[in-house]
């Protein structure tokens, strides 16, 4: 496991670094693969997130981006569990997601978006940075 790192804000784990997707603490051009597995959807600040996956990427580096699809809205979910799963920007769709890696994308492996908007499913994107 000495190439494989993994970061939270926090953690029960000593494989588990302490860090923030905001400002992720390692160095530029550090890894060949990153996966942010339904974290993007707690972002405040989802542009800044990705562009620090970019940083911290080798060029032609690849990304995997998942987040869950609720029909629900923010209104309906607060007043079914009491308070909101994520951020008020949640995402809909993998263009979403292409959008806020702006123009730092090369290519596309594989999407997936919500088939049916009416049921809960994942939205998936995976991808290589230029």
């Amino acid at each position: 496991y000495k190439n494989i790192s993994a970061i939270d804000l926090f953690s029960i784990s000593s494989k588990i670094n302490i860090g923030d997707i905001h400002n992720i603490p390692y160095e530029d051009d550090k890894f060949d693969v990153i996966f942010c597995g339904w974290v993007i959807a707690y972002s405040e600040n989802k542009k800044l997130a990705c562009s620090e996956i970019v940083r911290v990427l080798k060029p032609g580096g690849i990304f995997s981006i998942g987040v869950s699809y609720s029909p629900i809205t923010n209104e309906e979910q607060i007043k079914k569990r009491g308070y909101l799963i994520g951020t008020k920007d949640r995402i809909s769709n993998t263009q979403e997601i292409k959008d806020l890696f702006e123009n730092s994308i090369n290519q596309i492996y594989f999407e997936t978006n919500p088939e049916n908007k009416d049921l809960h499913s994942q939205i998936i994107l995976t991808g290589s940075v230029k």
